[in-house]
């Protein structure tokens, strides 16, 4: 499939998630479309705080992701052509 979908999730500890994008095609260029927790991001306090991002991924690249308290994170990554 040239599209995929990561996703994490978390208890009531935050933490920080490395992800490698490895398993992608080393021929194709990709757009990682990044869902996550907001800055100050909590389930307690603050549960609706969403960061939307977009990034260009290849096979090489790495990403450090962010899950708050009890939150998590979904990336959509395409094929670009």
């Amino acid at each position: 499939s040239n599209n995929w979908f990561i996703g994490a999730v978390t208890d009531e500890i935050g933490r920080k998630v490395n992800l490698s994008f490895n398993f992608l095609d080393p021929k194709k260029k990709y757009i990682a479309e990044i869902y996550r927790a907001g800055d100050g991001a909590d389930y307690r306090t603050n549960q609706f705080a969403i960061t939307i991002e977009k990034k260009p991924v290849d096979v090489t690249s790495n990403m450090e992701v962010f899950l708050a308290p009890g939150g998590g994170a979904a990336i959509a990554i395409k094929e670009v052509k």
